[in-house]
């Protein structure tokens, strides 16, 4: 509104010089954030309405328009979302926005258990206990307010078993409720806490039901039976579940928890499984298909003699006791030793599609090397011939 003005004002008392239009413009700008800077709040409100409505439709016409011609929005601006590094620049911006959006509001805490019918009762009553014996051990102490509150009448233990009965039923909504938040806030994110990377370790193994239950009521058998070991009192919980039956409302609730639990592992192990072994790209892809026709791919096809040379080579070993001078006689290091060599390294070199490269006229030194020491190794396993063989 204040731009012709104020353009007028400079023209009047400005003197035409080089670069006066850059200069006229740098002026203008100055004094228009000298003039709002000066504006009182009740002048600025209605220009900062304009802007928040005219920006909030910029940005949805400003999307509608990306979608609508395949654009994906970068550092540089909007370019098409086929381009790789585009598409990875905006996933990095997304990121970003997320992780600030995480750090200005950071999520609550999840919501603490409340205590058993028989740890609030000890809340109020261990400090009389403990002025009153004040020789006792802490682990005599323990097993002498658990006899306590197992003396006590049913009507002085009510109001603790009715207040923890309620407490947890309320502890239990506000999980279901933290745990429905930050599932919500997770998808928002897109699982971005680790930038695209996957973790070292994956997530840890769900609870079963038999755990949540055990973990649930440990401190409620633990004031019944006092006197267990934590082992036994696990061995005893255990046999208790066990011998609920499969229609027992209580054992049918951890079991549906348990199922939820083991769903979103499923889930959360497939995300780390797909970014801990991600699909190959196409040049990943050319060059294992290449890998797989080399020379390495050839060894792991010999490993093993075949039945037509390990027949071979129990004949040339043979021949070695009755005529050890023959050409062909087989001992560890001599003329037919290498000789056998070359002759399986050719017969696996002519054999379809396991040549390494087209251009080679002969059998490559790793398998020459490979044949050779296979041999010597099979001989000295057997150093002796016999006529017999």
């Amino acid at each position: 509104e204040r731009v012709p003005e104020l353009l007028g004002d400079i023209s009047a008392t400005s003197a035409p010089t080089d670069g006066a239009a850059g200069a006229k413009e740098a002026t203008i700008r100055k004094r228009i954030t000298a003039l709002y800077a000066a504006l009182d709040p009740e002048e600025r409100k209605p220009y900062d309405e304009e802007f928040a409505r005219t920006s909030a439709a910029h940005i949805v016409a400003e999307k509608a328009w990306a979608e609508k011609w395949g654009l994906v929005k970068c550092y540089k601006g909007y370019v098409p979302k086929t381009d790789p590094a585009a598409v990875a620049q905006a996933e990095r911006l997304r990121k970003q926005g997320a992780a600030a959006a995480s750090a200005q509001s950071p999520p609550p805490p999840q919501p603490k258990k409340p205590l058993s019918a028989y740890n609030a009762w000890r809340r109020k009553n261990v400090k009389a206990v403990r002025e009153a014996n004040p020789t006792l051990p802490h682990g005599k102490l323990e097993k002498k307010l658990n006899a306590l509150y197992k003396a006590i009448e049913d009507d002085e233990r009510k109001p603790y078993e009715d207040a923890a009965r309620a407490e947890k039923e309320r502890w239990k909504a506000d999980c279901a409720a933290w745990t429905a938040m930050m599932a919500l806030r997770e998808a928002e994110a897109g699982d971005d806490s680790d930038d695209g990377e996957a973790p070292s370790a994956p997530p840890p193994a769900y609870p079963k039901a038999p755990d949540l239950w055990c973990r649930d009521e440990k401190d409620a058998w633990k004031a019944k039976f006092p006197e267990l070991a934590p082992i036994d009192l696990s061995k005893k919980m255990k046999a208790h579940w066990s011998s609920l039956p499969d229609d027992n409302p209580v054992k049918a609730e951890y079991k549906q928890r348990s199922a939820g639990l083991r769903e979103e592992y499923a889930r959360k192990f497939e995300a780390w499984s797909r970014r801990k072994s991600p699909e190959p790209g196409p040049r990943k892809r050319r060059k294992t298909a290449a890998a797989s026709e080399s020379a390495d791919s050839i060894l792991s096809r010999a490993a093993h003699f075949t039945p037509l040379q390990r027949s071979l080579l129990e004949a040339r070993r043979a021949l070695t006791s009755r005529r050890p001078d023959d050409e062909n006689a087989l001992a560890n290091g001599n003329r037919a030793h290498e000789t056998l060599a070359r002759e399986f390294a050719a017969d696996l070199w002519r054999q379809d599609g396991l040549k390494p490269n087209q251009s080679e006229s002969q059998p490559s030194q790793e398998i020459l090397k490979h044949y050779y020491t296979k041999i010597a190794n099979w001989l000295k396993r057997r150093p002796k011939a016999t006529d017999d063989d």
